[in-house]
């Protein structure tokens, strides 16, 4: 939880004790102790977890309005392994399976991150497309509609950043293999220069292994260079609690019905606490 949010339900809490009459009360009321009370008012932030924080804020009112993003165990995960291909400029794949939360997940890190240049890529995209796509995300102009100039330009914008920037490709199992291709003279003129960190389901990496099995041009090359998998976990049960909490949902019968309905999906998670959350005005 972000320090602005926590500042934020100190000021709900400074309305609820004025509400409550004292500090005692409202203690009582949310079944907290009063030197918690006091803490929270007095900006003494650190001794609370963000569950205490959620806890709070749920008891004296707040609602963000917006769905809150969670640091579940893949968060933590990938934000370490991203940390980690940072100092060293390298280049990994992220595989995890559909709703396991690898697009929020990079979502959050580019918005914590101002070095972080991001694409979602679909299907239907081409070559030119894409580039374009990519030069767009860099903040460069594209004045080239020939695909080799407009390669050319995401090589040198690249190159030029004063800080050595962080490249997310999400969902890149989706592109054609001729967009592929590309991806391996990218590799060799940045490489060491910049971070690349591709988000795929575990079929990206299948896709390889039998490009490379069946000799398909180009994928030994492509499986050479992108093969530094990093593999998310399963969410567990324990998130999907975690998740709902963050959302203001702390009734334990509703968070078993969520375990149990998604099946651990985050994305089917995310349906179910919105339609709770409109359906009990949360």
């Amino acid at each position: 939880m972000e320090q602005k949010e926590k500042i934020k339900i100190a000021d709900f809490l400074a309305i609820y004790v004025k509400q409550k009459g004292s500090a005692n009360k409202a203690a009582a009321s949310l079944k907290v102790s009063p030197a918690v009370i006091s803490h929270l008012l007095n900006g003494n932030f650190e001794p609370y977890s963000d569950a205490m924080f959620r806890k709070i804020g749920v008891g004296v009112g707040y609602n963000t309005g917006e769905l809150v993003f969670v640091e579940t165990t893949n968060a933590k995960l990938l934000k370490d392994h991203i940390d980690t291909a940072k100092k060293v400029k390298s280049v990994i794949t992220v595989l995890g399976d559909a709703g396991s939360g690898k697009s929020k997940i990079s979502q959050n890190y580019e918005a914590n991150n101002s070095d972080v240049i991001r694409i979602r890529c679909a299907n239907h995209w081409d070559e030119r497309y894409f580039l374009e796509q990519l030069l767009k995300a860099m903040g460069i102009k594209n004045s080239q509609n020939k695909v080799p100039y407009m390669m050319e330009a995401v090589i040198e914008g690249v190159l030029k950043y004063d800080v050595p920037p962080t490249l997310f490709i999400d969902e890149i199992d989706k592109l054609k293999d001729a967009i592929l291709m590309f991806f391996i003279p990218f590799y060799d003129d940045v490489k060491r220069k910049c971070t690349v960190v591709l988000f795929s389901t575990n079929y990206f990496k299948k896709r390889l292994e039998d490009g490379v099995r069946n000799r398909k041009k180009g994928f030994a090359e492509l499986s050479s260079r992108y093969s530094t998998f990093i593999e998310m976990e399963q969410t567990s049960a324990a998130d999907v609690k975690l998740y709902c909490e963050a959302q203001g949902i702390m009734d334990k019968s509703i968070i078993k019905i969520i375990q149990k309905k998604s099946n651990c999906d985050l994305r089917i998670v995310e349906e179910l606490v919105i339609v709770y959350k409109l359906e009990n005005g949360i």
